[in-house]
């Protein structure tokens, strides 16, 4: 084979090589992207979590202010209905079919 042809051929071979490794990156690229946007949707998800979870500890620790000795029946009803409150929005997540907890 003339050297010639030896070279046109090396220089198809790695054309094509560097065509797949540059199909390969942009597919990469592609993955990464997809792989931050995963992440900034779970980031979202903790942060809704977070609230949620702050509110409730938020109810309780209302609950825990107002329980004392002596209380009115209206008092003992405000506080059971912050139990109550609170009870259901714990239910409501450990019933989730999408997220059992």
């Amino acid at each position: 084979m003339p050297r010639h042809d030896v070279f046109l051929h090396l220089e198809q071979d790695l054309t094509v090589l560097l065509r797949s490794i540059v199909t390969r990156l942009r597919v990469l690229e592609t993955q990464g992207k997809q792989l931050l946007m995963a992440s900034a949707e779970m980031k979202a998800a903790l942060q809704k979590i977070d609230v949620a979870t702050d509110n409730i500890a938020a109810d309780l620790v209302r609950l825990k202010d107002n329980i004392k000795p002596g209380m009115t029946d209206a008092e003992v009803a405000e506080v059971q209905a912050i139990l109550d409150s609170a009870a259901s929005k714990l239910e409501g997540v450990a019933a989730s079919t999408e997220d059992p907890v």
